[in-house]
């Protein structure tokens, strides 16, 4: 009898399968336009490429350490702290089962005697913010193009911008639908928290930042690689990116959103972008992800061993506001 793990371990594969079976079409319908290609090798262009990514990522640092506080009614965690926390767990999400991605944070929650289902809130609560929020970038981004897409961009935009505004005037409400759902997974009962409309502006304007330089690391490192980049070409980079982004973090199958996000991103900026950018950006990127992930991921574990971060007393939880 196949159990529910063979299952899913299956479904990864035949996933991963189909991923590299679509990008190996790509690359070699494509092939002699990317090796006769003039690249070249502009360091400062790729640097700036690694610190805008940087930068981008570091905001996640922010977010969690902003949620984690005002979901525990107290100050709980320095930047610091949520750097290496959020940065360990991001380093784990590339393992087989989603479960990994939270085993940093459980661990420490753990520790200090708080429930696994703030865990849950906390994670659900940056993720929903997040997902709503490049949708919406998205969608204006990509007005730009209304010859291509027509109507159907502007019923994605109007869902997004009810969907933020939902959150923005109801976050609790929301928030609890949301619980309702995943409830059923977890043991412990998850506490839902009213935050402040300013509260969730303030996440959506991080958001913004953070997706403004994802598209400049974008942009720096396709410029970085020789591939001719106008600024003009700016939206289309973050069009791409927001979309491709959020069907990577909806893909279940796949760690990290690995070859499905890529393959969105191409089949985003193929009718938009010439064969180049539509093909590189999305390697480029990943490249990028992967490197910074590695490199904050690796600071987070040297500064977890060094504060010892897994071995602290706990602390007085507060209670949860009605």
């Amino acid at each position: 009898m196949v159990t529910r793990k063979t299952l899913i371990r299956l479904l990864v594969i035949v996933a991963l399968m189909a991923v590299g079976y679509y990008w190996g079409e790509k690359l070699s319908a494509h092939w002699d336009i990317l090796r006769t290609y003039p690249y070249t090798w502009h360091m400062p262009s790729l640097l700036a490429a690694l610190g805008c990514t940087m930068v981008a990522f570091l905001t996640d640092a922010v977010l969690f350490q902003a949620c984690v506080n005002r979901a525990m009614q107290q100050k709980l965690l320095s930047f610091c702290m949520g750097f290496v926390l959020f940065n360990l767990s991001t380093l784990l999400k590339y393992l087989p089962g989603t479960v990994w991605s939270y085993t940093a944070q459980v661990a420490w929650f753990s520790q200090r005697g708080l429930p696994l289902a703030r865990v849950v809130y906390i994670n659900g609560l940056c993720s929903l913010t997040a997902i709503l929020t490049s949708v919406l970038i998205g969608a204006v981004c990509g007005l730009e193009y209304w010859a291509l897409f027509g109507g159907k961009i502007l019923v994605v935009l109007g869902l997004a911008l009810l969907g933020n505004v939902v959150l923005l005037c109801a976050s609790a409400r929301v928030m609890a639908a949301c619980v309702r759902g995943v409830q059923r997974y977890v043991t412990h009962t998850i506490d839902v928290f009213p935050l402040a409309p300013t509260f969730i502006v303030g996440m959506q304007m991080i958001y913004v930042c953070q997706w403004i330089f994802l598209s400049l690391g974008g942009h720096y490192a396709l410029r970085g690689l020789g591939v001719a980049q106008p600024w003009s070409q700016l939206s289309a980079v973050l069009f791409a990116l927001s979309f491709s982004w959020v069907a990577g973090y909806l893909s279940l199958l796949t760690p990290g959103g690995i070859g499905v996000r890529e393959g969105v991103m191409y089949a985003l900026l193929q009718p938009i972008t010439d064969v180049q950018t539509a093909l590189m950006l999305p390697i480029a990127m990943r490249v990028l992800y992967l490197l910074v992930e590695c490199c904050f991921g690796a600071l987070g574990s040297f500064l977890a061993v060094r504060w010892r971060i897994f071995s602290h007393a706990p602390v007085t939880l507060a209670p949860a506001t009605p």
